[in-house]
């Protein structure tokens, strides 16, 4: 049996991004450019991106695990079958994941949700805080 390593899209992107900006194009630079400075365009990545994002931002404590459920679910979005089921979203869908949360947070807010205790507002405004910072 065969065992090889497949770099993930996100980390072929990054990659191709910082090849072209000069930098380092080695598999795993995506891991550095996530320590650094914030080198993300969370306006416009696909689904898979924001979720493996998500996931090394989750591994180095810059994102709580309920900031971490919205890099899953970026639109929030959920596909359940008539069973019950859940169904995979098109991973390669582009989201401006920002521009979701906020009008994730408008609508609370023109529903009144956003002054609930527990409505899960407080993440969305932190989670939104972070994504223009990273």
């Amino acid at each position: 049996m065969k065992v090889g390593f497949i770099t993930p899209p996100l980390m072929q992107a990054s990659s191709s991004r910082a090849a072209a900006a000069g930098g380092d194009d080695r598999p795993g630079a995506f891991a550095d450019v996530l320590a650094g400075a914030g080198d993300y365009d969370f306006s416009d990545m696909t689904r898979g991106e924001i979720a493996e994002a998500g996931k090394e931002l989750f591994r180095q404590g810059k994102i709580s695990l309920d900031e971490l459920f919205r890099f899953d679910h970026p639109d929030g979005r959920l596909r359940i079958g008539l069973d019950g089921s859940t169904a995979a979203l098109n991973a390669d869908d582009r989201i401006d994941f920002i521009g979701e949360t906020r009008k994730a947070m408008s609508s609370m807010e023109e529903t009144g949700e956003a002054n609930r205790a527990g409505s899960g507002y407080e993440t969305l405004a932190g989670l939104l805080d972070k994504l223009t910072r990273l």
